[in-house]
């Protein structure tokens, strides 16, 4: 029997065998693979494995001529990221690099991190005219605190012929002069808005030709009287784009279209995907939404001040394949003869219970009345023992997914013993989510370690006698101690929060199964 000794080491394996193993990685493993040695770097750098990466080009990385002529590869996507100490030589280098035929004629998906000023300066229409031929989406990211620079207009000659999809995620005015530029070209717009009048200038633009897709994120600083939309401020410009529209995806989080939504969703009677999540909902949302038969995926969640009105809707849609409520926007079902995958989601952070709302009494119905469902998922309810035996009426060619808020398994029906639960998630989160998420880097602040509070003083008996305690010595001690306390904190939360989730599987397996020692 040969030993493990004798197996070759995998360094001195055949760069075909190695070409083999490197196409089963993820683009993140090969990265890292890429910096073991310079055999593997050789073969991770073909173009095959260069076109699935994505060039990230700031004054860290493009640093010198060598670095600029090893970056001309065929890439599909680039990154762009300047900085206020990024010099004219940099500047320059990154001139040659966009317009050199590799990058100018492969790149699909380009990002750029950049103000005002410097998309002045790189794409001056008095130097040079760019053309990218086959760049189909375009992202735009500001910097994290806008300056002045951010605020600057620009006069560019840039020309992306291809161009369908643009994702802004602020509306700063070079910004909104490159939504302009572009308004005729593109298909999906995905923005978001601080300012209910950035909102009305992009959806009052009369040359958006093509757009069929339109994203639209709210952040929590905009909240406030004053930017609550309302039905006087839309014009006959703002329902002529909507009526335009395919696909609507909606992220209220500072309660904007609280007063509109109704409004937003009947003047687009064409839409075969809505995505709606906000803080509150009245029911005429629902009731407008209910009047789009087009429709194949239908997201509606959001809280509401009139639960009890959401009982009376009954959903038809004779298309829908895809159904996403929140607990309180549960109505009863009628014609679905296409519906597939059922999902309840609870949008707060704290957890609701079925008996808060009427949507206990509507999910009962689905079972009996929509046989097709293949796929149910809940997340963020406490379920009792007569919520969870309703959940385990579903027939049983579907799968029952529970889980909790923070997307800990509560309970599942028909799974495979150890299957990965990921697959039978319905997602909830669109483009919004996607482009906060684009270039967002978690950076974890590592707290100083302590240092000794200085020396003792020992005498030769072999005692030592603490230094006399001084307010800087007090206050290192009192910061020492909160923050044990906040450690222990932390342990004894998520001990509760387990202990939670413990409890709710038990409760789960009751309702679904019942108990064993009593036959119940």
């Amino acid at each position: 029997m040969a030993s493990s000794t004798d197996s070759p080491p995998i360094a001195s394996l055949p760069p075909e065998v190695l070409d083999l193993i490197f196409a089963r990685l993820s683009p993140a493993d090969r990265r890292s693979a890429r910096q073991v040695n310079r055999s593997w770097r050789s073969i991770l750098w073909a173009n095959r494995y260069i076109a699935n990466s994505t060039l990230r080009i700031n004054p860290s990385t493009l640093t010198s001529l060598l670095v600029l002529e090893q970056m001309k590869r065929p890439f599909r996507q680039i990154h762009v990221t300047t900085s206020c100490s990024s010099d004219g030589r940099f500047y320059a280098w990154l001139k040659k690099l966009l317009l050199s035929p590799e990058i100018a004629g492969g790149v699909q998906v380009m990002k750029l991190q950049i103000n005002g000023r410097d998309i002045n300066i790189l794409f001056d229409r008095r130097l040079q005219s760019y053309v990218f031929r086959n760049v189909t989406e375009l992202v735009l990211i500001s910097k994290p605190k806008l300056t002045p620079r951010d605020l600057m207009g620009i006069n560019v000659d840039v020309q992306l012929p291809r161009l369908e999809t643009l994702k802004v995620d602020s509306l700063a005015r070079a910004n909104y002069q490159l939504i302009q530029t572009f308004s005729r070209q593109i298909k999906r717009l995905v923005i978001q808005v601080d300012r209910k009048h950035e909102l009305l200038t992009i959806l009052s633009m009369s040359n958006l030709d093509r757009i069929e897709e339109l994203a639209i994120g709210v952040n929590k600083k905009a909240q406030g009287i004053m930017e609550i939309l309302t039905p006087n401020d839309f014009y006959v410009p703002h329902i002529n784009t909507l009526n335009k529209l395919v696909k609507l995806e909606i992220l209220d989080e500072a309660n904007m279209f609280v007063q509109v939504f109704d409004l937003v969703i009947s003047s687009a009677p064409n839409l075969t995907h809505l995505r709606v999540t906000g803080v509150e909902m009245n029911p005429n949302a629902l009731f407008a939404a209910n009047n789009l038969w087009n429709l194949e995926f239908l997201q509606l969640v959001a809280r509401t001040n009139n639960p009890n009105w959401t009982s009376e809707i009954e959903f038809s849609f004779p298309e829908l394949h895809t159904l996403i409520l929140s607990p309180e926007l549960m109505g009863r079902p009628g014609e679905l003869p296409k519906l597939n995958t059922l999902a309840v989601i609870n949008p707060t952070e704290k957890a609701c219970r079925w008996r808060q709302t009427w949507g206990i009494n509507a999910l009962a119905l689905y079972p009996d009345q929509v046989p097709t469902i293949t796929k149910f998922y809940i997340r963020g309810v406490n379920l009792s023992c007569i919520d969870a035996f309703v959940l385990s009426t579903f027939p049983k060619s579907s799968t029952v997914l529970a889980e909790d808020r923070k997307g800990y398994v509560i309970g599942s029906l028909r799974l495979p013993d150890g299957t990965c639960p990921e697959p039978y998630r319905v997602p909830w989160t669109g483009q919004i989510e996607e482009l906060r998420a684009e270039f967002t880097t978690s950076t974890q602040v590592k707290e100083p370690a302590s240092k000794p509070c200085g020396s003792q003083l020992c005498y030769g008996s072999g005692g030592c006698v603490p230094p006399p305690v001084t307010p800087t010595r007090l206050s290192r001690f009192l910061r020492a101690m909160r923050r044990r306390f906040r450690m222990f904190g932390k342990k004894i939360k998520e001990d509760f929060a387990s202990m939670v989730r413990r409890v709710q599987r038990g409760i789960f397996l009751l309702g679904a199964y019942g108990c064993s020692c009593c036959n119940v």
